[in-house]
Formats: C-alpha cells, sequence, structure tokens
C-alpha cells in the first residue's frame, strides 16, 4: 500500500528532526520533493536551513570532513535498516589478513617469486634469502616465536561460546586476531628454519593475492622494510568515521553495509567488529566515530584492497 501524507506532518517531520539532530527546527524552508506523485506534493513549507529531499525514506544529509554521512528514516521498508536510522562515513577497504614479509635485519634477497596481483596459494614460494645473516639471529628468533605461541593461546581464551565475551569483542574479530597470530607463528619458524640451514626459502602461510613487491631479486633489506605483502580477502576489512547526532555509541555487533565506490556500489554486508567512542565533530554538528566493519567478500574475492568505500552502520 502507497504511503498516505500525514496531514500533520510538518510537525511530526520537524520533532524527528529534532529529536536526531539535538537542533531545533524553525519552520520556513522550502522542501523539494522527489519521485512523489503530484497528487501529494502538498507539504508546504517546513523548517531546515540546508533543505532536504522528501521522498520516504526521509534524509538529511550533512557534509563533514570525513566524508558524507547521514540520518535516514524508514517508512514500510523490509531491509535490514528498516525503521532504523543509519549513520554513513567512508573508508577503504582492506583484506581480512594483511601480511607483511619482514626481517630485522641486513640480509640479501636472492629470489622473488611472485608479482604484485598474483593469487597466492599456502604454501607457495614468495621470497627466498641468503641464509648466513639468518644464523646470528636464531636465539631472538626462537624467542619470538615463543612469544606469538603464548598470545595465539591468550587470545583463544578469549573467545566467547556465543555472542560477545565480557569486554564486547565478536568472535569473528578473536578468529581474525587468532588467525593472523597464527600467520605470524608459521612465518617466525619459517625464518628458524632458515637460520638452521633447512631452507633458504619463505612460503605463504595463507591463500591470498600478492598486494605488493617491494624488493627485487640482488638487493639487500633494510631492517624493517616490507618485502612482500599477501591479503587475504575471504573478508572485507573497512576502518571509516561516521558521524552521529549524539554521543551514543555505535554498538558492537551492529548491521552495516559496505558500497564499493569503485565497483559501481557494489555492496557487501557485514556487522562493526570494532568501534572507538565517539568524539565532538570538530567541523560540524554532533559527534563523529571509528567504526571498523568486517564483511564476507563475493564469491569470486571481486572487491580488493584499496577501494573507496561508503560505510552504512544501523543504529537501530
Amino acid at each position: 500500500m502507497p504511503d498516505q501524507l500525514d496531514p500533520n506532518l510538518d510537525q511530526r517531520l520537524r520533532a524527528h528532526l529534532h529529536r536526531v539532530t539535538n537542533t531545533p527546527i524553525p519552520s520556513g524552508f522550502e522542501a523539494r520533493l522527489s519521485n512523489v506523485p503530484d497528487g501529494r506534493r502538498s507539504l508546504g513549507r517546513y523548517g531546515w536551513p540546508a533543505g532536504i529531499v522528501l521522498a520516504p525514506p526521509v534524509l538529511v544529509t550533512v557534509a563533514l570532513a570525513s566524508g558524507l554521512w547521514l540520518w535516514t528514516t524508514h517508512h514500510g521498508r523490509s531491509d535490514s535498516r528498516s525503521a532504523g536510522l543509519v549513520a554513513e562515513g567512508t573508508g577503504t577497504t582492506d583484506g581480512v589478513m594483511d601480511l607483511r614479509i619482514t626481517i630485522s635485519f641486513r640480509d640479501q634477497v636472492t629470489a622473488i617469486s611472485v608479482r604484485t596481483g598474483d593469487p597466492v596459494r599456502r604454501g607457495q614460494a614468495l621470497v627466498s634469502f641468503d641464509p648466513q645473516p639468518f644464523k646470528q639471529q636464531l636465539p631472538a628468533l626462537q624467542t619470538i616465536l615463543s612469544e606469538l605461541q603464548s598470545q595465539v593461546q591468550n587470545t583463544q581464551t578469549r573467545m566467547p561460546s556465543g555472542g560477545q565475551n565480557r569486554v564486547g569483542e565478536l568472535p569473528s574479530a578473536i578468529a581474525n586476531r587468532v588467525a593472523s597470530l597464527q600467520a605470524q607463528v608459521t612465518i617466525t619458524q619459517q625464518l628458524i628454519d632458515i637460520a638452521q640451514g633447512h631452507t633458504n626459502e619463505l612460503v605463504s602461510p595463507i591463500d591470498g593475492v600478492v598486494g605488493r613487491v617491494a624488493t627485487a631479486a640482488g638487493n639487500f633489506t633494510s631492517p624493517g622494510q616490507d618485502l612482500v605483502q599477501v591479503l587475504d580477502t575471504t573478508n572485507i576489512i573497512v576502518t571509516g568515521t561516521i558521524g552521529l547526532a549524539g554521543e551514543v555509541p555505535v554498538p558492537i555487533g551492529a548491521s552495516a553495509d559496505l558500497a564499493v565506490v569503485d565497483m559501481s556500489g557494489l555492496t557487501l554486508h557485514g556487522r562493526v567488529i570494532a568501534a572507538q567512542p565517539p568524539t565532538r565533530n570538530n567541523s560540524g554538528p554532533g559527534y563523529t566515530e571509528q567504526v571498523t566493519v568486517d564483511a564476507p567478500n563475493t564469491w569470486d574475492r571481486a572487491v580488493g584492497a584499496g577501494m573507496r568505500t561508503r560505510v552504512s552502520v544501523s543504529l537501530r
């Protein structure tokens, strides 16, 4: 059934906007309708200094330094954000795991086995080194391995049996952390194998795609230099800044959409897995909050790292 125009829409609309924005809504602005039959163009004049588009849902858009964000009220919609408010922002995609191969000492790269953009499988060769400098690093590498293994065990104990744990962490966020630590354990064990003379080659601990190759065969590494980056894009992670009317934070686990601008708005559906406390917005009304969203990628992992994305978070 089509929406019927409420004869008290003026009062109801201004009251709603006042609640959402914490700002009194004066009368006297001209509403602009879009895609509404002529018989329903009888809204007259309302009060909002910036102009809005009324074609249910009602949108109130405000431009911020961090991008564009909005609140939306849905009427009679059956989508995941029905009857709720949505905060929006912008961000850039990343893989659920961003693995960067680096060593903390100077050594020579003897071979590079991948190129930027190559898909890789677990166990596939990435880079080879002169093993001689590794021998002096064996004690330090063994200490690092022990510390990483302890971190894996400690992180696994935080996994809740269902829902969130006591500090509000979702199982998916903890699983991501465990997987990242386990990949680091695998890499460190390989470095130990090189130091012990068993091999001179590092292989990928995960399936993924090569995000970047920053060296070449024959080059000498600098301590801490990223050499090869491997991304796991099974899931996509986006951290963005959204706008909020009030100081109430976004709940962990809130539904969220990632509209990938660089792929004609292809949208992934996920949840908020981390959020910083809201802070007062210095360039406009309300507050801003940094949130991290985890969403499953498409079946063919079409969404890669570094793509511009609009982040929409349900505030229901």
